[in-house]
């Protein structure tokens, strides 16, 4: 099984489309892979100022989605039983791309082996300790050392460069969690997927609010998470949380 770091950059529109695919391959050289993909929809601006990547960029640097995605998969598809994804909030990334999968290349992907850093950085450091648990945040927080790196890397934020620094934070935690940075990527993935009870929500409206206060003022907002949410199962731990600590 090889370790494959993959991130994705997306419209942030209706479809949430990707405009960026990267991944890693480690091997006895690690190989990057990076592809610009132009959508059907536009990028949100919201979208833009993160990532910087403008529908003139996509015009002449980006393969068109509907006719020549498979360039920037094809290697995934190849390797779902053999790769093992790693990201963070992997499972977004995993369903972006299996989403134009689906609607184009009228096949899905669903790798068959994945981890998802963020869990493994809830589980390991403390919320009252960090903050937040975005991926700059627990880069620093592992790497203090590496501030300087980490501000000048996101000069230009790219799928490219998150699948760099996630490649890192994952080999720092998988240390400091087991003691050994060659554990077996069995018993990773074992670990990560063990369920989890959160103290923070993770995102929206009610991002680092303690979960007790959000249940306590906001009861509405998590029956429609819990009900209507389309990105529900990209967050298994906080359905876990809510399932056994709230009774829903």
């Amino acid at each position: 099984m090889k370790k494959v770091f993959l991130d994705t950059e997306t419209t942030a529109n209706t479809k949430n489309e990707p405009v960026e695919i990267s991944y890693i391959v480690c091997e006895t050289y690690d190989k990057e892979f990076q592809k610009y993909i132009k959508p059907v929809e536009l990028c949100m601006p919201s979208a833009v100022v993160v990532h910087g990547i403008t529908q003139d960029m996509l015009d002449h640097q980006g393969i068109d989605i509907k006719t020549n995605f498979i360039e920037s998969v094809k290697e995934l598809l190849d390797n779902q039983d053999t790769y093992c994804i790693i990201g963070y909030n992997t499972d977004f990334d995993i369903e972006v791309i299996n989403s134009v999968c689906k609607e184009y290349l009228n096949v899905e992907y669903k790798p068959k082996h994945s981890i998802d850093i963020m869990k493994l950085a809830r589980k390991f450091i403390p919320a009252n300790e960090i903050g937040g648990y975005s991926l700059d945040a627990v880069y620093y927080y592992l790497l203090p050392n590496q501030l300087t790196y980490l501000l000048k890397s996101r000069s230009t934020h790219s799928a490219l460069v998150d699948c760099r620094l996630t490649k890192e934070v994952f080999n720092t935690i998988v240390f400091k969690i087991f003691g050994d940075s060659n554990k077996p990527l069995e018993d990773i993935i074992k670990f990560s997927n063990e369920p989890f009870i959160l103290e923070i929500w993770p995102f929206g409206k009610h991002k680092s609010k303690t979960i007790s206060d959000v249940y306590t003022y906001d009861k509405q907002y998590i029956q429609w998470f819990m009900t209507k949410c389309d990105f529900r199962d990209s967050w298994s731990d906080l359905v876990y949380t809510l399932r056994t600590k709230y009774g829903y």
